[in-house]
């Protein structure tokens, strides 16, 4: 089964982490009635990784503060708040669902949330399948939008989720700045106003020049849901009051596939990139798939 991979970009305050934790919390991110629209797999694990602590997420009822067990504290203790320990815990109360939001109180400021972002998915892609993975300010963990740039433990997961039935909520604060393999893999873009000429450009390419132009008509609040795989999309707003995504218009349908995705600035190097993620194993060697493949060659 295709892992779903959703993107939402949007400035601070437009909605957009609103938006992803109702994703979490209902498992929906286009038509609520339409049930090939949903999440199709209940998530036995929620995991947020969270720098600024958004209010949005406070629903998530354990915060860890580090990925690994710290030097000094006890592991298993009340001390320890670790996604490590957590995981440890779940394991062994035989916990089926749970869910945990990452705050990391300290990192490099010049190398961002790379290192931590990377090991946060390192665990989730070992320890936790059937996962719903919510990355918060994802242009944080990667110094530029490039392939290569991009923590290649979330490649791993975009390329090889499937197989672990994790899915990915990604948000950003403008849609240029998103790593370049979360754009390229996503099923879905959330797009509040964006109004750079970098993410105007962006949007051109990957979506077309009319949803692009729906984009920047949104006022307060809405949002373009785009369907990367039907190249469809309506204009939206998530109704506090009921606690509903609304619908402003009917369903439109775009043009085919710009051409300038064929080859296009910051898509070089992708599959490159990607092939590092998807061998990596940890530093492990893999002698049972040397012999497959020379099992199979004629």
């Amino acid at each position: 089964m295709q892992n779903r991979i959703i993107v939402v970009a949007g400035m601070r305050g437009s909605g957009k982490s609103t938006f992803a934790s109702e994703v979490i919390l209902q498992g929906r991110y286009s038509d609520p009635n339409d049930e090939s629209e949903r999440l199709t797999r209940p998530h036995s694990g929620v995991l947020c990784c969270d720098p600024n602590e958004d209010e949005a997420y406070d629903f998530i009822p354990n915060t860890v503060y580090s990925v690994y067990h710290k030097e000094g504290v006890t592991r298993g203790s009340a001390q320890d708040k670790s996604l490590e320990g957590f995981l440890d815990w779940a394991a062994r109360e035989k916990k089926t669902r749970y869910a945990v939001r990452f705050i990391p109180d300290e990192y490099d400021e010049r190398e961002g949330m790379f290192t931590e972002t990377n090991e946060f998915c390192r665990e989730i892609f070992a320890r936790c399948p059937g996962s719903i993975v919510c990355l918060e300010e994802i242009h944080q963990a990667a110094t530029n939008p490039s392939p290569s740039a991009c923590p290649p433990q979330i490649r791993k997961i975009i390329n090889r989720g499937r197989h672990r039935g994790i899915d990915i909520v990604a948000c950003t604060l403008r849609f240029a700045e998103c790593p370049t393999p979360l754009r390229a893999g996503a099923n879905f873009y959330v797009i509040y106003g964006q109004h750079e000429r970098n993410d105007v450009d962006e949007l051109q390419r990957r979506v077309g020049p009319e949803a692009t132009d729906d984009v920047q008509r949104l006022k307060e609040f809405q949002c373009v849901i785009f369907n990367t795989m039907k190249r469809t999309w309506r204009v939206a707003t998530y109704d506090l009051r009921s606690q509903k995504l609304r619908f402003l218009s009917e369903e439109k349908h775009g043009s085919r596939i710009p051409a300038s995705l064929t080859r296009g600035e910051g898509d070089e190097g992708m599959h490159a990139g990607n092939h590092g993620a998807d061998e990596e194993e940890d530093g492990e060697e893999r002698p049972e798939l040397d012999e497959t493949r020379r099992a199979l060659r004629p």
